[in-house]
This record gives C-alpha cells, structure tokens and sequence, in this order.
C-alpha cells in the first residue's frame, strides 16, 4: 500500500488548519467545503490516526481496483 509521507501528511494538516480558520470568517469555498467535511469530521472524532489511516488505505485501494476493470 501507498502511504503518504511526513511531509504530505503535514500539508494535509496545515490545509485543515486554514479551513478551520476561514470557517465563517473567510472565503465562501473555504467556509463550503468546511461544511461539507463536517459529517467526516464527526463520524472521526472516536477514531485513532492508524483507524483513519487504514479506512483511507481501504478506499484507495478499491478505486484503484475499480479503474482497473
């Protein structure tokens, strides 16, 4: 399995982080797609990172296998 890197992974975060500053306060792309994530957000906050990180790995894999038929 693919995995992302420490940097990748620090990129994703610092993109979060700058959603969750624009929420409300920012541009409506940022505050829209904040929203949307919000479900996400939820339904991880009872997972650890290593859960996070397989169910990503799982998902990955299905749509790689999906393209490949």
């Amino acid at each position: 399995m693919d995995a992302l890197s420490q940097q990748h992974l620090a990129k994703v975060g610092q993109f979060i982080e700058y959603l969750q500053q624009e929420n409300g306060t920012g541009s409506p792309w940022a505050k829209a797609l904040y929203d949307l994530f919000a479900p996400v957000r939820e339904a991880a906050t009872d997972m650890t990172e290593t859960e996070i990180d397989h169910l990503i790995d799982e998902e990955l894999d299905a749509v790689r296998r999906d393209r490949l038929y």
